[in-house]
């Protein structure tokens, strides 16, 4: 087996990848990727991180793929395995094999640490999940260390004027904000200039607060500038984001925050990343608030939007049960697990 590196930029490598993704696609996650969204974004990393990847090749064919990501600011010790195997090739140790050499290329870099996510059925799950990843991690060694929940706002399927009603009661617990949105990436600019230290903060809280299970994982202290390269990323990769805060008046300060990812073909689907809300702010359906606002300049942007996805740590009952009022329903779980060496 030979392992060749490559990049977006390697055309002939990346239609092979992409080959590759589309025969292991799975329906339930979402849209598939596309030629376009490899060419814009393939291997672009969020700030703070690092990604390289490799085709394996037997005998000239791809059979799969494996990605080493790395922290480079935080977390030295973690590296997170990505790692994809032809269906029409498994079970012949390929899969083995490309975990070996992943590990040989962590323990490289100095990372004694692993993290991987594999998606797994709940008892409400309407699509059938294949447990093979988790099966696999749990061959190489790895053992659970958080689950998340995935779910899902069908659009379609909200009452009509249910989220306006659910916005209006969420604002009687809200005197003294005020909400301001904005669009980073192909679509839009950058981060305002006077919220970017707010931004850094919350996400510092984010980091900070968020349940991590058995994790071995260190917060991320984010600064302005790298929330400012998050725009950048996006512009790079390809994605658009969609971002709205709750602005505490009486100081003028950023409160609480959220941004919503699109890509340039993401037609129906798009994927709500961060919520976070200042702990001394807590209490005023600012979470809600800034969700609901997030919609509808996304669906300016994407006309045909209407599946929104997320994930939450299952014990985080409070953003759950904010998400259940706005209307997302749990899909599958994410799983987490970790090795350590």
């Amino acid at each position: 087996m030979e392992f060749q590196p490559f990049t977006k930029h390697d055309l002939d490598a990346l239609a092979d990848f992409h080959a590759l993704a589309l025969v292991n696609h799975e329906p339930y996650t979402g849209p598939p990727p596309t030629w376009e969204r490899l060419r814009s974004g393939f291997g672009e990393s969020r700030p703070g991180t690092s990604q390289r990847n490799w085709l394996a090749r037997v005998d000239g064919e791809a059979v799969g793929h494996v990605s080493l990501m790395l922290g480079t600011t935080e977390n030295l010790h973690l590296a997170m395995p990505w790692i994809q195997v032809h269906r029409d090739h498994r079970r012949k140790g390929i899969g083995t094999k490309l975990h070996e050499f992943f590990v040989e290329r962590a323990e490289e870099e100095g990372r004694d640490t692993f993290i991987a996510n594999a998606n797994e059925a709940l008892p409400e799950s309407t699509e059938p999940i294949d447990g093979a990843p988790s099966a696999f991690l749990r061959r190489m060694g790895y053992t659970p260390a958080m689950t998340s929940l995935h779910s899902r706002l069908d659009m379609a399927a909200v009452p009509e004027g249910a989220h306006d009603e659910l916005a209006a009661k969420a604002w009687r617990h809200a005197e003294g904000y005020e909400l301001t949105t904005w669009v980073e990436g192909v679509d839009g600019g950058d981060c305002p200039e006077h919220l970017l230290e707010d931004l850094a903060y919350l996400e510092y809280r984010l980091t900070t607060d968020m349940p991590l299970g058995d994790m071995d994982y260190e917060p991320e202290r984010p600064d302005a500038e790298r929330v400012r390269e998050r725009a950048r990323s996006a512009l790079a990769s390809g994605q658009t984001f969609c971002n709205a805060a709750a602005v505490h008046t009486a100081t003028g300060k950023a409160v609480a925050w959220t941004f919503l990812g699109l890509s340039r073909d993401s037609g129906e689907h798009a994927f709500q990343a961060i919520t976070v809300v200042d702990p001394d702010h807590r209490g005023h359906r600012l979470g809600t608030l800034v969700k609901l606002a997030n919609l509808a300049p996304a669906r300016e942007l994407r006309p045909a939007l209407r599946y929104v996805d997320t994930d939450n740590a299952e014990d985080n009952a409070p953003m759950i049960a904010v998400n259940t009022a706005i209307g997302y329903r749990p899909a599958h779980a994410s799983v987490t697990y970790q090795r350590k060496i």
